[in-house]
């Protein structure tokens, strides 16, 4: 079975409301593996202490197990790296909420971003040649 790539916009659902320094999404993609399974990889950026909410759902739903928060410490600007395999049968999201403390303790400091698949090209179908 072939790899294909999903890369997904980072869509920032709101704005201007949070005006702290916040670990942030700067880019991201997915990838359908052989196994049906997905990987979706995140470059994050941070400053100081910050943490992430990252969680998985399938088709709108949230995938049991998949929503966890990754923490960023760093005395200066900083970039991550950090990759996730999941399972879906349908169609992928992922969100990313920051905080600044932990994520059941913490406030959240920014937009919550979310990562959704483009679509893939769409078929084109000849009806007759000249």
């Amino acid at each position: 079975m072939k790899k294909f790539l999903l890369i997904f916009p980072i869509v920032f659902l709101s704005c201007l409301a949070f005006a702290q320094n916040c670990a942030r999404v700067v880019s991201g993609n997915t990838v359908k593996n052989p196994d049906g399974s997905f990987t979706t990889t995140v470059v994050y950026n941070s400053d100081g202490n910050k943490h992430v909410n990252v969680t998985f759902y399938c088709n709108g739903v949230l995938i049991p197990g998949k929503s966890f928060c990754e923490q960023f410490s760093c005395s200066a600007n900083c970039t991550s790296t950090k990759s996730y395999t999941f399972s879906c049968t349908g169609t992928p999201l992922v969100t990313f909420t920051p905080y600044t403390g932990n994520c059941g303790g913490g406030t959240q400091c920014g937009p919550v971003q979310i990562g959704t698949p483009e679509p893939g090209p769409l078929p084109v179908g000849l009806s007759s040649f000249l």
